[in-house]
């Protein structure tokens, strides 16, 4: 896999590939394979690790090396419906 093809798979526009989306829960490791072998494996299956769908949800995955890290953005929803709720 080229860093190209991971640049496309990355900006990829999940609602125009809604259809071509793998179930992530149908992904079927092998666990005897070395974790090299397993990584690439799943990779294969999935075809976009950064869009799939977990029990028909769509999911984008994205990064950054900047900003706010998912934990702390989730502390801070969290912390804001308490509020919201509690208000």
């Amino acid at each position: 896999m080229t860093m190209q093809e991971i640049d496309i798979m990355k900006n990829m526009d999940i609602n125009q590939t809604n259809p071509n989306l793998m179930e992530l829960t149908e992904i079927q490791i092998d666990e005897s394979l070395p974790k090299q072998e397993r990584i690439l494996d799943f990779i294969k299956k999935i075809r976009n690790p950064y869009c799939f769908k977990c029990n028909g949800v769509m999911i984008k995955l994205e990064f950054s090396n900047e900003g706010m890290s998912f934990e702390d953005g989730m502390v801070q929803y969290l912390i804001h419906k308490m509020e919201s709720t509690n208000s």
